[in-house]
């Protein structure tokens, strides 16, 4: 919607982005300002700096804050509908579908942790240190490769694992105050972060076994009437089967009617349109029909 009056402009800024905008393009344009002047600055007696001014230090820990601008162009790709599409595309069952972006969310959460943490120890510490914590960890400090850089990504990473799962072993800790500031910021963020996926995983699971208990309970049920008739073992089985099958399709039928009431004409003729021959059972009730024989699967007006 459009808006040209100033003043309701000026109050939705400020209601909205402005705390945003002040927390991530201020200290950007004070990082390239002392970033300018840092640079501009010889170092004393002509020799490398190679650990940088404390002001330097904390212009590179600031920089990082410009990623935050991230987080509006990630609120216009409306990353719901795109999950929404990439779930109906793949054809994924939807709780499948839900524990591989919780998996993938908490992931993510970590690798930008990691990353941030090894920026941290880099920038605070000086060379000498920082060589002394990765020979401690079994890690050539002079080696450039590949297999180098992997190995101290996955020290990062196990750190990060430690923290947010509450675990920490204390193999890895905090050196100095700029470390300890992050740490506790992870764990904080840890704690949220592990209390959303254990819940996550814990409704996943819940309404994965939804179905499988409802069916468990009515074969119980079953099998301990029919023990108590002294059923034969053979026909005991073919009743628990055809028990098992019926307890699935009758709650699928009453699953597809409340869902199906609750469409607009308009969708529910869309669905009907795609396959009438396999919908008109789910739909009978909009035909006014009632199940009356289930032992002869036929419908009555």
């Amino acid at each position: 919607m459009y808006v040209d009056d100033h003043m309701e402009v000026v109050c939705t800024y400020f209601k909205g982005s402005f705390a945003f905008d002040v927390l991530t393009s201020i200290p950007g344009s004070i990082v390239d300002l002392v970033t300018l002047d840092e640079c501009v600055m010889q170092p004393p007696n002509g020799g490398s700096d190679e650990g940088g001014t404390p002001a330097l230090r904390l212009v590179r820990l600031l920089k990082p804050l410009r990623l935050l601008k991230m987080g509006k162009v990630l609120k216009i790709m409306n990353l719901g509908a795109i999950m929404r599409y990439m779930e109906s595309s793949m054809g994924i069952p939807h709780e499948t579908f839900r524990m591989m972006v919780t998996f993938c969310a908490m992931f993510g959460v970590i690798h930008i942790s990691a990353c941030f943490f090894w920026w941290v120890k880099e920038n605070t510490n000086s060379p000498e240190d920082l060589r002394d914590f990765l020979t401690g960890k079994g890690i050539d400090p002079g080696a450039t490769n590949l297999d180098n850089i992997h190995q101290k990504y996955g020290l990062a990473c196990y750190f990060i694992v430690t923290c947010v799962t509450t675990v920490g072993f204390g193999d890895i800790s905090a050196t100095n105050a700029e470390e300890q500031l992050f740490c506790m910021l992870i764990m904080l963020t840890g704690a949220l972060v592990f209390a959303k996926l254990m819940s996550t995983v814990q409704s996943i699971q819940a309404n994965m076994s939804r179905m499988h208990d409802l069916v468990e309970a009515r074969v119980a049920q079953a099998r301990e009437y029919l023990q108590s008739k002294g059923v034969p073992p053979e026909i005991e089985r073919k009743v628990l089967a055809w028990i098992e099958f019926d307890v699935v399709a009758e709650a699928e039928f009453n699953e597809g009617k409340e869902f199906l009431k609750r469409l607009p004409p308009l969708l529910l003729r869309e669905i009907l349109m795609i396959d009438c021959n396999t919908q008109l059972d789910s739909v009978a009730f909009l035909r006014q029909y009632t199940f009356k024989d289930r032992s002869k699967s036929t419908w009555q007006h």
